[in-house]
């Protein structure tokens, strides 16, 4: 995904490969989204971790206006246990300086 520098604002690039993600969940495919830090920062930075987060759940916000349930989308929070990329759970894994999120497919769709 595509994001202005330093800003959670998606660029049009970004928008446009929201629609991709789209597509492949359309095509009933469980997606992995990873959002990574190109700052060139310090692994593990504080700020490059928060700021990672606020795009993860931009693009969530960004899925969910395009159709995607929420309750499919793990959310991209601090944790650690074994709930991990689980729809419905309360996080999903930030490894500094990235931020994972899974979507997983319905099977009842």
């Amino acid at each position: 995904m595509s994001f202005a520098p330093d800003s959670d604002r998606l660029t049009d690039v970004g928008a446009g490969r929201c629609y991709l993600v789209l597509k492949k969940f359309r095509q009933h495919k469980t997606i992995k989204v990873i959002v990574e830090s190109a700052s060139g920062r310090m692994e593990g930075s504080g700020q490059d971790l928060e700021l990672n987060r606020r795009r993860a759940e931009t693009l969530r916000e960004k899925l969910h206006a395009l159709g995607v349930p929420r309750e499919l989308m793990s959310t991209p929070i601090s944790g650690g246990d074994e709930r991990a990329g689980r729809p419905g759970s309360d996080w999903a894994r930030p490894t500094p300086p990235k931020v994972e999120f899974v979507i997983r497919v319905d099977s009842n769709s």
